[in-house]
């Protein structure tokens, strides 16, 4: 996957998750020795601020980086389902 479809494939699912007004930033990297995680989210709730990191193994495939991008997403989609716009300032 190239850096444009991978930021094509982010856009797309965060307007379809309507997640556009949060300041998300993902970076893929390899795994350190024992991670075995596929990704992990930093989240800063009030601020609507996510900071995703996702972890590329070798036997990492474009569809494995598309699922692991949208359950991070989610995770951010959750975590505003019960917060208004206004309770996050």
């Amino acid at each position: 996957m190239t850096k444009s479809e991978f930021l094509k494939l982010k856009n797309f699912w965060i307007k379809n998750l309507k997640l556009r007004d949060w300041n998300i930033s993902v970076k893929l990297i390899l795994p350190q020795k024992g991670c075995d995680d596929a990704g992990v989210n930093f989240i800063t709730q009030t601020l609507r601020e996510s900071d995703i990191i996702i972890f590329l193994y070798d036997d990492t495939t474009d569809f494995d980086i598309e699922v692991t991008l949208v359950h991070e997403l989610l995770h951010c989609y959750h975590t505003t389902s019960g917060m208004s716009k206004d309770s996050a300032e």
